[in-house]
């Protein structure tokens, strides 16, 4: 959820508050591709909204600088340290879009899982996006073997390093 060269932007630290966000939304990722997506909005009976912590970081485009977003506050979720949510502002400080991820809790892991689906609302135009879901597939993700404590020796790294 972090777009372009971090060094284009100022980050502050705003500190934690409690915000909704969309959280668990293991229904929104087995629904049908044609379920889940409305004309105006994803379908509100199947993304699951929940009061959650999450720590605020501002980023301030850098003087000398340019992007088409020039503020985002980054809401990162307290419990998995994800991004969850981007509010963007456009040149005149007014929001413009909301990037968002729809976690998907896996108990089998155990873990909540905030790649699977992800996607952005226009505010100013109505227009949005669901730009990537697992929906219609068979499986939402897969489990990689843990790697043994033996990758991860100086000497092993170094022999899988390059200069």
């Amino acid at each position: 959820m972090k777009f372009g060269p971090i060094d284009h932007y100022n980050l502050k630290l705003l500190g934690k508050k409690e915000i909704y966000i969309p959280y668990n939304n293991n229904r929104a990722a087995s629904a049908k591709v044609a379920d889940l997506v409305g004309p105006k909005f994803l379908n509100p009976d199947l993304v699951r909204w929940e009061l959650h912590r999450v720590w605020d970081v501002e980023a301030d485009l850098a003087p000398g600088k340019r992007h088409v977003v020039p503020k985002r506050h980054y809401y990162i979720d307290e419990d998995t340290w994800q991004i969850i949510m981007i509010d963007g502002y456009d040149a005149q400080g007014k929001i413009w879009r909301n990037s968002y991820t729809l976690t998907l809790l896996a108990p089998d892991l155990p873990a909540v899982i905030g790649t699977v689906m992800w996607g952005s609302y226009d505010v100013q135009t109505g227009a949005y996006l669901l730009n990537s879901s697992s929906n219609d597939k068979p499986s939402q993700y897969h489990e990689i073997p843990r790697l043994p404590l033996s990758f991860f020796t100086t000497d092993s790294l170094a022999n899988r390093g390059s200069r």
